[in-house]
């Protein structure tokens, strides 16, 4: 009885994975408002109404997916910086980041609409679930970005992650415009509108780094997030 409730679970989970990888298919060439439940279902061979057995709705169908491609990016930019030698340059912890990135290239994507469409139609239960394991992976990339960059101060790992985060945001937002601008760039005066990713996200990751590496006299010494631990406590 035990091995048939086991083999069930076991085929349940295959066919949840099955579902999240036809979204992701999907979402590599349309957009989130551009693809259906049913665009979904048939892309996995499945029925539409087994589609909302495992998700109750297509932002919690989404947010499972960008759980996924954060793991996956926390994963490979933990492994990259166990592999390399402290203490790291900002030059080589840009690398680091970016090829991770590199890795999922639809995570900006999804970041792009986590907090303003997917986290807008979930339950409080899923919400709560995907918050703590973003904190959880958060907390340890932290930790070991701290231990790879001596000038970093206890806290500032973690509000690197976060800036990392934004930045992320920040620069797909512009780099990903909408169709209809993308066609108005060709316009005479207006390419400077049109931002690469990669290198602007680069550019920007390394300032970002450098200005942690030599603090201005101008600049917060003390980390965001421990003055606000000291104004819960």
């Amino acid at each position: 009885m035990m091995q048939r409730r086991a083999r069930q679970v076991h085929q349940k989970e295959e066919r949840r994975q099955e579902i999240l990888a036809a979204a992701l298919e999907l979402f590599k060439t349309s957009s989130f408002q551009g693809i259906t439940m049913a665009e979904i279902a048939q892309k996995s061979h499945l029925g539409k109404g087994t589609i909302f057995i495992y998700f109750n709705t297509k932002e919690q169908l989404f947010l499972t997916l960008a759980e996924q491609e954060f793991l996956e990016f926390f994963e490979a930019l933990d492994e990259r910086l166990s592999l390399s030698k402290a203490p790291l340059s900002p030059g080589a912890l840009t690398n680091l980041v970016v090829e991770s990135l590199e890795c999922r290239p639809q995570l900006p994507s999804l970041a792009a609409i986590l907090h303003t469409v997917l986290e807008h139609n979930v339950d409080r239960l899923t919400t709560l679930k995907f918050k703590e394991f973003l904190a959880n992976r958060a907390l340890r990339t932290a930790r070991n970005l701290e231990h790879r960059l001596p000038f970093l101060s206890p806290g500032q790992g973690l509000e690197l992650v976060f800036q990392i985060h934004v930045l992320v945001l920040g620069v797909w937002q512009v780099s990903d415009p909408a169709p209809v601008v993308k066609d108005l760039l060709k316009a005479p005066g207006l390419h400077i509108f049109d931002i690469p990713f990669r290198p602007f996200f680069e550019r920007s990751l390394m300032a970002l780094i450098r200005g942690l590496e030599q603090p201005r006299s101008f600049q917060p010494q003390r980390s965001l997030f421990e003055e606000q631990t000291e104004a819960q406590g």
